[in-house]
């Protein structure tokens, strides 16, 4: 296996709520056909394997072992990956980090993480909920008309990786935490939260989402990140011991 294509391997497509049987094949071969990992499905309303199988000649091994769950947080969980991508047309009000197809490919090939890369549903997207719990999200560009059909777009996507490599040598800093790991951080962050005001006027998602990024940027590797929930365990005691005092 080359180098690139073990990078490449690392890579995972979750789609969220996918309609379309054909979509999912499409997707598989697009997988096989660029050397992506694993395909999971997020709670698909219709999934028949059969009629997928026929859109994915060649990556039937793909359809045969996806994996189904029922939320976004169990695919990164299932995956254990460090680095979770959103794709998205709209704009949003996220504060989350915009890639574009060389931004992306960039980040994979110089730091060389397992990567799970997270599309929407065909008619409406990823929600603010689940783009929330993304590093950043990638936008294909477009002319006139943004929106992409799904398997054109996980197509796109993994051609993009494949063609746009970068080959300078990957980087050998400390790797950061899985992301099912930063997700837990945040939760502690979002629930101590909660015990004060701060929600008083605020968006949780919002606010989800910065404090997503946040940890992000630290890198914080695994030990970090069980220290500070240590701290945030011990913090969120306190507040409640004086609550139940006052």
């Amino acid at each position: 296996m080359s180098p690139v294509d073990h990078v490449l391997a690392a890579v995972h497509i979750i789609l969220v709520a996918p309609r379309s049987p054909g979509n999912i094949g499409a997707t598989a071969r697009a997988i096989a056909n660029h050397g992506l990992g694993r395909l999971v499905l997020v709670a698909p309303p219709a999934f028949d394997p059969d009629r997928a199988r026929w859109m994915a000649p060649g990556a039937h091994e793909h359809i045969n072992n996806a994996v189904i769950v029922g939320s976004v947080a169990d695919a990164i969980d299932a995956l254990d990956v460090v680095r979770v991508v959103g794709t998205t047309a709209r704009k949003r009000r996220l504060h989350t980090p915009i890639w574009g197809p060389t931004e992306l490919a960039r980040a994979v090939h110089t730091t060389p993480v397992p990567t799970a890369i997270v599309f929407g549903p065909e008619d409406y997207g990823l929600s603010n909920d689940s783009v929330s719990r993304c590093d950043a999200v990638l936008r294909i560009p477009t002319a006139q008309h943004s929106s992409l059909n799904l398997a054109q777009a996980v197509n796109v996507t993994a051609a993009s990786l494949r063609m746009l490599h970068d080959d300078s040598p990957a980087s050998e800093a400390r790797r950061p935490a899985p992301a099912r790991l930063r997700a837990l951080l945040v939760d502690d962050l979002v629930e101590v939260l909660h015990d004060t005001t701060y929600f008083a006027g605020r968006s949780e998602t919002h606010t989800r989402a910065r404090i997503t990024q946040a940890i992000a940027a630290l890198a914080l590797d695994h030990d970090a990140v069980a220290g500070a929930r240590g701290m945030l365990k011990s913090l969120r005691h306190r507040i409640r011991v004086t609550s139940t005092a006052d």
